[in-house]
């Protein structure tokens, strides 16, 4: 998959500041476009974290506090993403003090 990286930050704060519709249209565009180009198991993650996130840009009294709810989701993932490398790690690491011929290799 290949990622735009031509994004120039004042220019889409400027159309939010100007234009907020087109900005979301703009922002939408580029999302779907995103999703799109990825694969079908990142897309169905992408497409169900999209959802959750404008879920939470709606049921927000204003930006802050949207920011605060999708700040503490991407907290909680970080969490799980955490847990589930330390549970691998104290695999290995069982795995390493056990007479595995697989743990020699």
């Amino acid at each position: 998959m290949l990622i735009n990286t031509d994004f120039h930050f004042h220019e889409w704060a400027f159309l939010a500041q100007v234009d907020p519709d087109a900005f979301e249209l703009r922002r939408r565009t580029v999302l779907d476009q995103f999703l799109r180009d990825s694969s079908d198991r990142q897309r169905l993650l992408g497409q169900g974290l999209q959802r959750e996130i404008d879920a939470a840009r709606r049921m927000s009294a204003d930006p802050g506090e949207a920011l605060s709810v999708i700040s503490r989701m991407l907290w909680q993932q970080v969490g799980f993403l955490c847990e589930g490398l330390n549970d691998l790690s104290d695999y290995v690491k069982r795995l390493e003090g056990t007479d595995n011929p697989a743990a020699r290799l």
